[in-house]
C-alpha cells in the first residue's frame, strides 16, 4: 500500500528587512527521507538549473510573494513497510546579491549532499533521540549538522571562485535555514499547515492570533498534554491578545507555549541553550521589537544549577514560508 507525501510551499512573507532597497530572495528546498529499516536515506534537491529563482525583487518588510515552480512542490512515494519513517523537508533562504552563478549551485549541490551525509553519520543519535521522545538531544543533534551543513556550503561556494571573483564580487548572505519534522510510520491521510521561519539567528519564532474573551470559567483542561514538578511554577505573560506560558520540565529543561482558553494552546516547544532544575521558576517579560511597533517577544531570566542568572530571548523571524504537508495513502 504505497504513500504519497507532497510538501507544498505556498508563500514567502517578509517581516523584517534591513538591506536598503530590499532583497531578492531565493530558496533551496531539499527533502529528505529516513527509512528506520535500511537506514536508507533518500534526497529531493534543488532541480538543476533551478539553484537562484529569485521569489520576488526587492522585498521589504509587509511583502508576500508565492512560491514558484519547480521550488514549490516536493513530493515522495514510498511502500509502508519500514517500522520507521521520517520526512525531513528543509528549506535554506538566500537573498541574491553578486555571487557567481557557478558558485551557488556549487552550494546548493552541497547544501544537499551534507545534508545528506550528517543525517547518515548522526542517524543512530537521530532514531534514539526520535524514538526516546528527548526534545534536548534531537536539538543538539540538529544544531550539530546545521552548523556542519553550514560550513559544508560556505566552503563550497568560496572554493568555486577565483581569488578575483571573490574580490570584485558582493556575495549572497544566507537568510536562514528551516525544517520540517514528520515520522509517517503508520501514515494516515491527512493534510496540515506548514510553516518555516528564517532568521539571522536560532531564537524561538512566535505568531499572532486573536481570540474572543470569556467572562466564566470552564472545565480545567490539560495544556498541550505539558507536564513539570508537583507543585513549580507556570508562568503565564500576556503575549498581545493572547497567553504565554513557561516552564521547567522534570528534566530540567525550559519549554514554552502560546495559545488562548478558547482556540486551545500550540504544542510545547523547547528553550534551546541551557537546563534548570526541575521547578525553578522562570521571570518572563514581553517586550517590543526595535524596528517596530507591532512585534512582540520575550525576554525570559532564570538561575542554572549553579546559581548563575541567565537570560534570553525571542522574537519574531525576518521571513516566513507558509504550506502544506500532505500525506495521501493509496486504497488496496
Amino acid at each position: 500500500m504505497p504513500t504519497t507525501v507532497t510538501v507544498t510551499l505556498q508563500n514567502l512573507h517578509c517581516n523584517l528587512e534591513k538591506r536598503t532597497g530590499g532583497s531578492n530572495p531565493y530558496i533551496w528546498p531539499v527533502l529528505l527521507s529516513i527509512d528506520g529499516d535500511t537506514l536508507n536515506i533518500g534526497v529531493f534537491a534543488v532541480p538543476e538549473g533551478s539553484e537562484r529563482v529569485v521569489i520576488n525583487r526587492g522585498m521589504m518588510a509587509g511583502d508576500n510573494a508565492a512560491i514558484p515552480d519547480p521550488l514549490r512542490t516536493l513530493s515522495q512515494t514510498f511502500n509502508n513497510s519500514a517500522t520507521m519513517r521520517v520526512l525531513l523537508p528543509v528549506v535554506a533562504l538566500l537573498d541574491k546579491v553578486n555571487t557567481p552563478e557557478h558558485a551557488i549551485a556549487a552550494g546548493s549541490a552541497a547544501f544537499a549532499k551534507a545534508l545528506h551525509d550528517q543525517i547518515a553519520n548522526n542517524l543512530a543519535a537521530l532514531i534514539q533521540a526520535i524514538s526516546g521522545g528527548s526534545d534536548v538531544q534531537l536539538h543538539q543533534i540538529i544544531k550539530q549538522i546545521k552548523d556542519s551543513v553550514g560550513n559544508s556550503v560556505t566552503d563550497a561556494i568560496a572554493n568555486d571562485q577565483s581569488l578575483w571573483e571573490k574580490l570584485t564580487h558582493k556575495q549572497d548572505t544566507l537568510k536562514g535555514a528551516d525544517y520540517y519534522f514528520a515520522d509517517i510510520s503508520k501514515p494516515v491521510p491527512t493534510t496540515v499547515s506548514l510553516s518555516l521561519s528564517f532568521s539571522s539567528d536560532d531564537r524561538p519564532a512566535v505568531d499572532d492570533r486573536n481570540y474572543p474573551g470569556r467572562t466564566k470559567w470552564v472545565p480545567w483542561s490539560s495544556v498541550s498534554q505539558g507536564s513539570t514538578t508537583p507543585g513549580a511554577p507556570v508562568t503565564a505573560v500576556p503575549w498581545g491578545q493572547q497567553i504565554a506560558l513557561f516552564l521547567v520540565d522534570p528534566n530540567g529543561g525550559i519549554y514554552t507555549t502560546g495559545g488562548d482558553p478558547q482556540a486551545g494552546y500550540r504544542p510545547w516547544a523547547y528553550v534551546p541553550g541551557i537546563s534548570a532544575r526541575p521547578g525553578s521558576s522562570i521571570a518572563a517579560v514581553p517586550y517590543r521589537v526595535p524596528i517596530t511597533s507591532s512585534w512582540e517577544g520575550f525576554a525570559l531570566f532564570i538561575a542554572d544549577p549553579s546559581g548563575e542568572v541567565q537570560t534570553t530571548s525571542s522574537r519574531f523571524p525576518d521571513y516566513e514560508i507558509d504550506g502544506t504537508f500532505e500525506v495521501q495513502v493509496a486504497q488496496t
